[in-house]
């Protein structure tokens, strides 16, 4: 049995969690006295809704064990905000099933880390809107996406069916609008959570897709 902490102040959802979580030691913030004793937990499931606001600002500079995220399309400006300053190892969608939750609790007790699907597409949500916000072309995102894969230059103007000139270009107009300094600074700036633990939004969302060959009328 482990020792949980519960972050999360929509009474519907907290209730909904100390059942799923029964079989373990439940804790929630507003039974403490300021952070004593949070050192005594081994996991804390956060949420990232605005009600919850308070109490996790409040405790994540004191909170060291590893943390599992509770989350939605509508909250992911704060979920992004918090893998900078917590310790997540996880994330789930709100209306996750026990099933879920149980997997995401076993696995980062264990040592893991826990991204379900639904998550990954908030994920996709989030990175998305910084797409979005920088104006980045559909053949830059083509560009970008074998980028966060690893690939060199030369690897995607063959995946694209292009020259290496354009992948350069296409790399250099993310760094300018992005702001990015380098291509390592860029992955971090627009992928940040993918690029930290790995995930492949695309592949565990359903969303990859052949990319198509077609030329940049500059590069005929």
């Amino acid at each position: 049995m482990a020792r949980i902490l519960l972050v999360e102040q929509v009474d519907l959802y907290l209730r909904g969690l100390c059942d799923v979580l029964e079989s373990h030691e439940v804790g929630r913030p507003d039974e403490m006295i300021g952070t004593m004793g949070l050192e005594s937990y081994d996991l804390a499931i956060v949420s990232t809704s605005k009600p919850t606001a308070a109490y996790r600002d409040y405790l994540a500079p004191h909170l060291e064990v590893p943390i599992v995220l509770i989350t939605d399309e509508s909250e992911w400006e704060t979920m992004a905000d918090l893998f900078t300053t917590m310790n997540v190892r996880g994330m789930i969608h709100r209306h996750a099933p026990a099933e879920i939750v149980h997997a995401a609790v076993q696995e980062v007790l264990a040592g893991g880390v826990y991204f379900d699907t639904a998550a990954c597409a908030v994920v996709h949500v989030a990175r998305t809107a910084r797409l979005s916000e920088i104006g980045a072309t559909e053949r830059e995102l083509e560009v970008l996406e074998l980028l966060l894969r690893g690939q060199t230059n030369a690897a995607i103007a063959r995946t694209l069916g292009c020259t290496e000139r354009t992948v350069k270009f296409h790399v250099s107009n993310l760094l300018r609008k992005s702001g990015a300094s380098s291509r390592g600074d860029l992955a971090e700036k627009l992928s940040g959570i993918e690029t930290r633990f790995g995930l492949d939004v695309e592949k565990a969302c359903g969303l990859d897709r052949p990319q198509q060959s077609q030329e940049p009328p500059f590069d005929q």
